[in-house]
């Protein structure tokens, strides 16, 4: 709805800037895990998630704790770097560059969905600031053969369980 409204107002207005237009549109791109197929459990400052759907597992570490966290529920990339400049102390690093590759990783995952949406920042400014650890995304596919088998459906009456899925 906002976007549209956005929108109407943009295309009436002769003089609005396509540049700075392009950069609403960027503000308004929500990010959030996708629910479908996806698990995940915080073991105490290292987070487990696991894809159903591909069969890979993933563990996360420093910031990216925080933005899987802030990622349950939609957000902008501009709410996930102000979340995390306030929950983190200054350093030499460079937080957008760094969420923006990160929420790029995720999406090439396939763990997130985008939508268009306002601003719907969780207030967690009450936490105590920290340094600033670059997020980090660990891949393994070792154990995805074992993932991907359903032992609910792919029981064979003769040959019993398991039974692989055909190569796609």
């Amino acid at each position: 709805m906002h976007g549209e409204l956005v929108s109407v107002a943009v295309s009436q207005a002769k003089w609005f800037d396509k540049s700075a237009w392009k950069c609403l549109k960027a503000a308004m791109k929500l990010f959030y895990l996708n629910p479908l197929g996806l698990s995940f459990e915080d073991f105490g400052g290292e987070m487990v998630a696991v894809n159903f759907d591909t069969g890979k597992y993933y563990g996360l570490s420093g910031s990216a704790l925080v933005i899987w966290k802030l990622l349950i529920r939609p957000r902008s990339v501009d709410e996930i770097v102000q979340e995390l400049n306030q929950r983190y102390l200054p350093g030499d690093h460079d937080v957008r560059q760094m969420v923006e590759g990160f929420v790029k990783i995720l999406d090439d995952e396939n763990l997130l969905l985008e939508i268009d949406g306002a601003d719907m920042v969780a207030d967690m400014s009450s936490e105590e600031m920290t340094p600033f650890v670059a997020p980090n995304l660990e891949v393994h596919s070792d154990l995805q053969e074992l993932i991907m088998l359903d032992p609910v459906h792919d029981a064979d009456p003769d040959h019993g369980w398991p039974v692989r899925r055909p190569e796609s």
